[in-house]
């Protein structure tokens, strides 16, 4: 763990360190929007003078101020994860599962998010809009972690372990997490820019790879820390099954909310967009469901076969995966035709 865990870390970092620098670099000499709306000042100070009121409320979401309030709260969530690494073994152990598993957290989300924002190649927003839906992602893990666990002790009393850990998993967390991470889409529906399907599925995604990093961040360091599970191996297999499947899945499903919240804003462009919201959230409700029951279902089969055998949860992200693919080649194809045309 010392050796291969520190070395693989360091270079994950240097990767992330060159790809950020590459992103950020690009993204501050492309010029967005008209009459100096996106500078740096205004990443700080955005221009509201004669801008709706919903907008003015968008603004504050994507601005560094409120992000610093974001961290901080996640920052208690990541204070916990420390503290459960550090409960479950011996001190060095524990602070090396949690750095390590710290790294591979948040190493494929970041990725996975300068993937989509540069997919959106036609059109695309101003990179603070990605960086304010992930601290958001980040946001909604501390609610929805404290949530969670405050109805599944309620649950707990009520009905026998297994049946509440099950209406948990599959009916109470993702209702909690996924209206958690899409009232901040609801909030951005407030700004000008948030005018189409691919913006919604952009700011969706980027919202769950903020949930993922930190979710995922505190199953590395103590659900399914090496110590749990009673290995390196086990624990890079779920490194790997995590960093790929339950980002992209979180991803996804939020996606689905900042998809209809981004339809009825291309035919409604003023004021949040609340028919979109309400629409939108329950097919992710149900997606995040479904791909937790069959998650549960996963489970049973390793129980019974005494290995790992995922089988319907790598299906279903994988497919809902390659859908939105598809749908986002679409889109752009759409966009570069009206472009040439000028329509």
């Amino acid at each position: 763990l010392s050796f291969f865990g520190v070395l693989s870390s360091a270079a994950l970092l240097g990767i992330l360190v060159i790809v950020m620098a590459g992103v950020l670099s690009f993204a501050v000499h492309r010029k967005y929007g008209q009459d100096g709306e996106y500078t740096l000042k205004t990443l700080f100070f955005p221009m509201t003078r004669m801008r709706p009121w919903a907008e003015r409320i968008a603004d504050i979401i994507i601005n560094p101020f409120f992000w610093v309030i974001e961290l901080a709260l996640g920052a208690v969530l990541i204070v916990l994860i420390l503290w459960f690494a550090l409960h479950d073994s011996r001190p060095d152990i524990g602070w090396l599962v949690f750095l390590v598993g710290g790294v591979a957290a948040v190493f494929m989300p970041v990725i996975f998010l300068v993937i989509g924002w540069l997919a959106d190649y036609y059109e695309r927003e101003p990179f603070r809009f990605i960086v304010g839906m992930f601290m958001w992602g980040v946001m909604a893990t501390f609610f929805a972690f404290f949530i969670n666990t405050t109805l599944s002790l309620v649950m707990g009393l009520i009905l026998s372990s297994g049946a509440a850990t099950v209406l948990v998993a599959i009916v109470v967390a993702p209702f909690v997490e996924e209206t958690a991470k899409g009232t901040g889409l609801l909030i951005l529906s407030g700004h000008h820019d948030y005018d189409n399907v691919f913006d919604g599925i952009i700011f969706g995604f980027a919202i769950g790879m903020g949930f993922a990093f930190i979710e995922n961040w505190l199953y590395f360091a103590t659900n399914a820390s090496p110590v749990v599970v009673g290995g390196l191996g086990e624990w890079t297999y779920n490194i790997l099954y995590r960093s790929f499947l339950c980002s992209l899945a979180h991803g996804c499903f939020t996606a689905t909310t900042g998809a209809v919240i981004g339809f009825f804003k291309g035919r409604h462009k003023n004021g949040f967009s609340g028919l979109g919201f309400i629409l939108g959230l329950p097919v992710a409700i149900f997606l995040h469901g479904l791909f937790n029951l069959t998650a549960v279902i996963d489970s049973i089969m390793q129980t019974a076969f005494g290995a790992p055998v995922p089988i319907f949860d790598p299906l279903l992200t994988i497919a809902v995966t390659v859908i939105y693919i598809c749908i986002g080649a679409y889109l752009q194809l759409r966009m570069k035709k009206r472009l040439q045309t000028g329509s």
